[in-house]
């Protein structure tokens, strides 16, 4: 893999049930997992807000801590136009439509759809879904049809 680190989307719970477990003070779950240098720590501003309710030791860590970038919705759309172009805001209302309709039928016309309404792009709806695997063989355990496309002798699943 050379220099490429894989992401670690930390969640509420996992900050939390880590901050929590410990031998004492200075040694807690939470560090010892902050200390694999394969991965990039991140989360969600919306992790921030959940863990000042119900946790304030873990939030004031949180805030403290430099190895854990916390992104915002902004932060999350500027990446998407970066590396799709006009396309991320229809890979993103997709994305959340499905998060939604996973949650309940109509909640994302209820809540969301002023972003179909406000996006430029909304008439070209892409069909096809982002998938991150590890190897090949992890495609065919997939319930899906792929298209690959090999760019640079990497492999982009599409």
């Amino acid at each position: 893999m050379g220099d490429t680190k894989r992401c670690a989307i930390l969640d509420t719970d996992f900050i939390s049930k880590l901050y929590y477990t410990h031998k004492d003070e200075n040694n807690r779950m939470i560090y010892r997992v902050l200390e694999i240098t394969d991965f990039n720590f991140v989360c969600h501003e919306q992790t921030r807000v959940e863990l000042s309710r119900h946790n304030q030791a873990a939030f004031h860590w949180l805030d403290t801590n430099s190895d854990i970038t916390v992104y915002s919705d902004h932060d999350l759309m500027q990446l998407m136009i970066s590396l799709l172009g006009g396309s991320a805001y229809t890979f993103y209302s997709g994305m959340l439509r499905r998060s939604c309709d996973n949650f309940s039928s109509g909640f994302y016309v209820q809540y969301y759809s002023a972003i179909d309404d406000n996006n430029p792009h909304a008439a070209f709806q892409l069909p096809r879904q982002i998938v991150v695997v590890d190897t090949v063989e992890e495609i065919h355990q997939q319930d899906h049809h792929y298209e690959i496309d090999y760019i640079d002798n990497d492999t982009k699943i599409h």
